[in-house]
């Protein structure tokens, strides 16, 4: 994956830089727009206060691969539990329920995945962040994982593998299924023709290994032995709501819970809570 940072980011207008390329030369078209995809544009800073709340935890950093992780621990007597946040976000996100796990004594670990907060690395994906949780997990060792959106699918991923800690509970909020939604995301967002499209799907299995369309959370929760929540939003304007009904008819003995208007990032009381009871039970 490190190739990848050979290829500079588009200037000006990127979906029209990567068409015209796709035309001349679509192999390095498609590298060009996977690391587009691959390189967040937000989630990079806090606030005063989301700073010294984080600050305020047992921090402590996890080598991966070339990176490193940050991480931010609120010490507990009881379960433990890891959290996951989405695309162009951190872990300041979860100070509500980091707050209300903490009041009943829960041990709570978050984590600013690759190239987000204080993470560093200048690209990520679902395979990065869930290496990286896969490498924290073995030695926090949480007992429940909650993964928002992109943290979401990467903790699927990250505890499907065979060799993975086993958890006790899994919380989906707002997760794509498959990764190919997020692709045709993308492909809209830059306005990419299909000679790019093609470009991206040929190089992304060359880089990767495997297809996009086998990178799917409702394949990967089959293989986590862990009792499932998926949270979902019916209003969500990034994921649609039949990608957590997708996981839940997959996941054997899942709750699926459906929202209204809470919109993508579900930062509502009404779920901190349905968190809490979840968790608790």
């Amino acid at each position: 994956m490190k190739r990848l940072l050979e290829y500079p980011l588009p200037q000006g207008n990127p979906g029209e830089e990567i068409n015209a390329l796709a035309a001349s030369d679509p192999r390095q078209a498609g590298l060009v727009a996977i690391r587009l995809f691959c390189t967040p544009t937000n989630g990079i800073d806090f606030t005063v206060k989301e700073d010294k709340f984080l600050l305020n935890s047992d921090m402590k950093r996890y080598s991966v691969r070339d990176f490193e992780i940050q991480t931010y621990r609120w010490h507990g007597s009881g379960k433990k539990v890891l959290l996951a946040h989405g695309w162009d976000d951190n872990a300041a996100r979860w100070r509500p329920v980091i707050s209300l796990l903490k009041s009943e004594g829960f041990d709570v670990m978050a984590v600013d995945g690759p190239a987000h907060g204080r993470s560093s690395s200048e690209i990520t994906n679902g395979i990065l962040f869930a290496e990286s949780l896969g490498v924290v997990s073995k030695d926090y060792l949480p007992d429940i994982a909650i993964g928002h959106s992109f943290g979401g699918l990467s903790s699927c991923y990250c505890f499907a593998k065979e060799d993975s800690h086993q958890i006790e509970k899994l919380i989906l909020l707002a997760a794509p299924s498959r990764l190919s939604t997020s692709f045709e995301h993308f492909y809209q967002s830059q306005n990419l023709n299909q000679a790019a499209r093609d470009a991206v799907a040929s190089i992304f299995t060359e880089v990767f290994g495997f297809e996009i369309s086998y990178f799917t959370t409702a394949y990967f929760v089959k293989q986590i032995p862990a009792k499932g929540l998926i949270i979902q939003d019916e209003q969500d304007p990034i994921v649609p709501l039949e990608e957590s009904r997708i996981v839940n008819q997959s996941w054997p003995g899942s709750e699926l819970l459906i929202t209204q208007n809470l919109g993508h990032s579900l930062q509502a009381p009404s779920i901190f809570r349905k968190i809490l009871s979840f968790c608790k039970d």
